[in-house]
């Protein structure tokens, strides 16, 4: 039986797992940073999330050789469940890797209805991240401020990654960038994209830093092209991410919100938009 067998197994027979009922998944990586970091850190993602929602799954990847002691507490505080790893840890970046581990438990788990496959480092909740409408749709795209036709660092960061995986210009070259720490949508929506991605770029630039985003703007754009996709831009979105945003507005509450006048429910890359991750420690820690 080969590390990937094994890990199948290991996640077929988890007590834990098994006794899931929740239809809605959040799931992510953590490990080997503290709970509270620079960028914002795991408590804030897990505190924020059960304020509003108290009975979602939550499954955070961690490998066996980093997870650390202050982890353990946070299991009963926020009713959440972390789950060991080794296999994939040599051969793919730790962005890529969380793919295809989420991608095994999808094969054997399959009764979610909706998933949320998030960076765990740098988000916070303001609503219920369930309460995303994307009606008929399978996936919905968290599109950045940054759009291809108006070069920066960012889009050229970006250009790079689709360069390596080979997809024309035309493709992309009017579109705006598509943010992979957010990925929202049906357990069929976000299942085809998994196995997608292990199907066909398992073995593409595995350990490169970042390329992950590069998959999903692939996938978006070349592949499904948009269809089944709820494309919403940043003024109006339900999700902010939060590169190359200058400042940010909030309303009488305290909350942020979009151009619209409407609540973000969830507030991505916190640490990169000026004084936004300090008020938010203000207002989780020592307002609610």
């Amino acid at each position: 039986m080969n590390q990937t067998d094994d890990f199948v197994k290991y996640l077929t027979y988890n007590d834990r797992l098994k006794k899931l009922t929740s239809k809605e998944l959040v799931i992510g990586l953590y490990e080997n940073l503290r709970i509270a970091t620079n960028k914002g850190g795991l408590e804030i993602f897990l505190k924020s999330l059960r304020k509003v929602n108290k009975s979602c799954a939550i499954i955070i990847w961690c490998h066996r050789d980093k997870f650390m002691f202050e982890y353990k507490p946070l299991e009963q505080k926020y009713n959440c469940i972390f789950l060991g790893y080794r296999v994939y840890s040599n051969t793919h970046h730790v962005q890529t890797r969380r793919l295809y581990l989420t991608k095994h438990l999808l094969d054997i788990y399959n009764d979610f209805d909706k998933v949320l496959s998030a960076d765990m480092n740098d988000v916070y909740f303001q609503k219920d991240p369930f309460t995303i409408n994307i009606g008929d749709n399978d996936i919905y795209c968290a599109l950045e401020i940054n759009n291809f036709s108006k070069p920066n660092d960012s889009t050229a960061c970006n250009k790079s990654w689709l360069s390596m995986l080979q997809i024309k210009e035309n493709v992309y070259n009017k579109e705006y960038v598509i943010c992979s720490g957010t990925l929202y949508g049906s357990y069929s929506g976000i299942k085809s994209y998994l196995d997608w991605a292990y199907n066909n770029k398992f073995s593409v630039h595995p350990t490169c830093l970042g390329l992950d985003q590069g998959y999903w703007m692939e996938y978006i754009y070349s592949v499904i092209k948009k269809r089944g996709c709820k494309m919403k831009h940043i003024k109006n979105s339900d999700i902010l991410t939060g590169d190359r945003i200058p400042c940010y507005m909030q309303n009488t509450l305290g909350n942020i919100i979009n151009n619209n006048g409407q609540e973000y429910i969830i507030l991505h890359q916190i640490d990169r938009v000026p004084g936004l991750l300090d008020h938010i420690r203000r207002k989780l820690f020592f307002m609610s």
